[in-house]
């Protein structure tokens, strides 16, 4: 059974984002060739090929992190294992600061129709959402307003090409704050500066519409006080490669 841990990290104040962003393209695949129990890795960062989608950050957990780590393991027992342990070393090498949380992770809709070769950036963007259940809900009917009843709305009203889920399960450093989700939902280029292709309509009407019907849906499972959005790019390695 794949088991998926995501790593929150945060540069250092002075380091410029693409100067970060080459640090973990270069260092992290080849850790994760050598920890013999991780499938792959998704790297996801905030660099100048997103700078146009900065209208779209939204900030509750300040400062938002300035990338997502995601590293897929074969195994369950992996995930308290030596390979862990291996790659947080790798992690403290190149980062200020980072968290780490086990999550269970779907996918409604899978990337099948801009799928990058493996250490190439993925096409478009890759919108990364942070969620704190609202203490209104429960975690069985939040769930189910969200991933349920919310995922095929968000589907049908925005331009994604990808969407992931990830419950977050468990912290797994220690001084992660609480979290209960992350979303990743990847759209095309255009979005990142116009909300026609956003939602991919053609005129205001129909922009109103699913604008409408999408924060609707949203507000029956999000706190918008406690929501962080953050574009970034995205890279998926994969071992075979």
């Amino acid at each position: 059974m794949m088991q998926k841990i995501i790593f929150p990290l945060w540069k250092h104040t002075s380091q410029a984002c693409d100067d970060f962003r080459d640090i973990l393209i270069k260092s992290l695949p080849s850790q994760m060739i050598k920890c013999s129990s991780i499938e792959s890795l998704r790297i996801t960062v905030v660099d100048s090929d997103v700078a146009g989608a900065a209208s779209k950050r939204m900030e509750s957990c300040q400062p938002l992190p300035d990338a997502v780590i995601s590293i897929y393991f074969d195994d369950s027992a992996s995930i308290s294992g030596g390979d862990l342990a291996l790659f947080e070393l790798a992690l403290q090498g190149c980062t200020h600061r980072y968290t780490g949380y086990g999550v269970s992770e779907s996918q409604p809709l899978q990337n099948v129709a801009h799928m990058a070769p493996s250490g190439q950036r993925t096409y478009g963007f890759c919108q990364v959402v942070f969620l704190q259940r609202p203490e209104r809900l429960t975690k069985m009917h939040w769930l189910e307003l969200w991933q349920v009843q919310h995922t095929p709305i968000a589907i049908e009203t925005q331009d994604t090409f990808a969407y992931r889920q990830n419950v977050i399960e468990k912290i797994i450093s220690g001084d992660a704050p609480l979290l209960h989700a992350m979303i990743e939902e990847s759209f095309p280029p255009e979005a990142m500066t116009s909300d026609q292709a956003f939602y991919g309509v053609s005129n205001q009407t129909q922009l109103d519409k699913n604008m409408s019907a999408m924060m609707q849906s949203c507000a029956r499972f999000v706190d918008f006080d406690r929501i962080d959005v953050i574009p970034m790019s995205e890279y998926f390695f994969h071992r075979l490669a």
